[in-house]
């Protein structure tokens, strides 16, 4: 059970959740993602309300304990997402370019 969750992510900040293992963090990104429900609380972007059906506008989840993602490499699972989030090909792309540019993606066409 989680209670009390609350933060603020600013233009340009990544932020990361530590902590022990069952201590929620997953729990809180499926929360998020509206992938699991939540009995109270809210979700705003950009200081607006983030309903259920406009969270995948505002957020990008990848699971981390599904397979077979796990065993992909990382230009089958953006191509997936990319298909899976229709109409966020710039996103993406730009996602991909920054993947480039920090080494963890080679040879992409773009």
């Amino acid at each position: 059970m989680l209670s009390d969750i609350g933060f603020t992510i600013y233009p340009g900040e990544v932020i990361g959740l530590i902590g022990p293992n069952g201590a929620g963090k997953t729990t809180v990104l499926e929360c998020l993602a509206g992938l699991l429900p939540s009995n109270s609380g809210a979700i705003a972007y950009r200081g607006r309300p983030l309903s259920l059906p406009h969270r995948k506008e505002a957020l990008f989840y990848v699971p981390d304990g599904i397979l077979p993602l796990a065993e992909q490499t990382v230009n089958w699972v953006l191509k997936f997402f990319e298909r899976l989030y229709v109409g966020s090909r710039e996103r993406l792309r730009a996602f991909w370019l920054l993947l480039l540019f920090v080494g963890l993606l080679v040879g992409h066409g773009l």
